[in-house]
């Protein structure tokens, strides 16, 4: 399948997710940002052209952000997040991250340092998600890849709007001894087609396998220098996803 967006050579086009569930009624959900990486919301569906197989395809119908989404926030909670404000600005971020949840949406948390835990399956609690986020503390190594690992399985029975948000400061150091690899998260992610949200945190953060990973599930990766940078980015991968269209 390939899609245009007719008339707006400054926007970003990119297809999100499949989701073939109700086969042979196929649903694409469509990021278009503009060159700021701001989320465009004012096309009309008139702006679309699709194709398939070199014919025309069914006319766009409506806008993503009236689908509810299920999302996970993966956490790391390992001893470099104990750094400075490290820790309390990316609950404070996670905590935003939940405050910009709509009616019908559900996040999920899970925790990780040498180990993977989950917190919370996807619920639409926000109280107690935000206690879960409260309750994070750092300690121990790096499991990235198993806990995003984790998260897709989880997801691997819900239907819909899915995403993995993740927030990391290191080299992943614990996942190969779990059998799990960059590669293996990275096929898990297509074969589920859930987009992987990363975002980098300090110079220690590995932008170029973390790039790679979005890259590879059609998300988008981000980088925070610092945590001051995190409130803003949560809420612009929040803001994204929530304004995605639908084919």
């Amino acid at each position: 399948l390939a899609s245009a967006l007719v008339g707006a050579e400054e926007a970003t086009l990119e297809i999100r997710q499949v989701d073939a569930d109700a086969f042979p009624t196929v649903k694409l959900f469509i990021s278009i940002v503009d060159a700021q990486g701001n989320p465009l919301t004012d096309v009309s569906p008139g702006s679309f052209r699709v194709g398939e197989g070199g014919k025309g395809a069914a006319s766009p119908d409506i806008p993503g952000g009236v689908e509810p989404v299920i999302s996970f926030l993966v956490i790391d909670r390992s001893g470099s997040m104990s750094e400075g404000e490290k820790m309390s600005q990316a609950k404070e971020a996670a905590t935003s991250f939940i405050d910009m949840m709509r009616p019908g949406d559900r996040t999920g948390i899970i925790a990780f340092d040498s180990r993977v835990e989950t917190l919370t399956d996807p619920i639409d609690d926000k109280g107690t998600l935000k206690m879960c986020v409260r309750g994070i503390d750092a300690e121990g190594e790096t499991a990235c890849f198993s806990a995003v690992k984790e998260a897709l399985t989880a997801l691997s029975g819900q239907k819909g709007r899915r995403s993995v948000i993740v927030l990391t400061d290191g080299m992943d150091n614990q996942s190969q001894q779990r059998g799990d690899t960059l590669g293996g998260v990275c096929d898990r992610a297509v074969e589920l087609g859930v987009p992987v949200f990363p975002i980098g945190l300090g110079e220690n953060a590995l932008s170029d396998v973390l790039g790679r990973l979005a890259q590879r599930s059609h998300g988008k990766y981000a980088f925070a220098p610092s945590g001051q940078e995190l409130m803003a980015l949560f809420q612009r991968q929040a803001e994204q996803i929530q304004k995605e269209f639908v084919l």
